[in-house]
């Protein structure tokens, strides 16, 4: 089930480019980009208490990620991409005594397509929301698997110059794993709130 969500997955973020690019030909203005997000804190929420568990505290992260920018009209924007994030948490185990529960530090990384709207306003302010596809690539823990649909919402700024090049800065909120790839995985689920920096340039028609 989970290699056909995957697939299935690939394929509409394949169509969904193919698409954007056919009516960027069409459109004034669309924009490609790298951003980053080095600022910014992680954590693992567990909305009911699971016995025996282990806890985890987010220590720091980053992202990495390959931008694009569909114009739709002057308000709004497409933006969709693909990101590469390393998350690292002190895990404090649950073991019983004798046992001594030692902190130790533990890395998760995964890849995320995000399919959010970017609704600009003031010229040079944007929100943006939407929704993330995240896939584990490796984790040192099995406890730390967020593969599913998560949430993104954030507030940015953008300055656009006459060259094409656009430099912004994007705060945001994102909640992984709200819908499972697999039944059955642990309750904890992966929040990062940061600031997203990046750069895009403009292709004129």
């Amino acid at each position: 089930m989970k290699r056909i969500i995957l697939l299935s997955t690939f394929a509409f973020f394949t169509l969904t480019i193919t698409y954007a690019q056919d009516k960027a030909k069409e459109a004034s203005k669309s924009s490609i980009g790298l951003s980053s997000t080095f600022l910014g804190k992680a954590n693992v929420v567990y909305y009911h208490q699971v016995d025996g568990g282990a806890g985890y505290t987010g220590d720091h992260y980053y992202t990495f990620s390959l931008n694009y920018l569909y114009t739709i009209n002057r308000t709004f924007q497409l933006e969709t991409g693909i990101t590469y994030a390393k998350y690292n948490f002190v895990v404090t185990p649950n073991y019983g005594p004798p046992d001594e529960m030692i902190p130790y530090s533990t890395n998760y990384y995964q890849f995320s397509v995000p399919i959010t709207i970017r609704i600009n306003f003031e010229r040079f302010f944007f929100v943006n929301g939407g929704f993330s596809f995240d896939y584990k690539v490796k984790n040192q823990t099995t406890y730390i698997d967020q593969s599913g649909i998560g949430a993104i919402l954030g507030l940015g700024f953008n300055y656009p110059f006459k060259s094409g090049l656009g430099l912004f800065a994007n705060p945001y909120f994102e909640i992984h794993r709200l819908i499972d790839f697999q039944e059955g995985n642990n309750a904890g689920k992966l929040t990062e709130a940061g600031i997203r920096i990046g750069a895009t340039y403009t292709f004129r028609k």
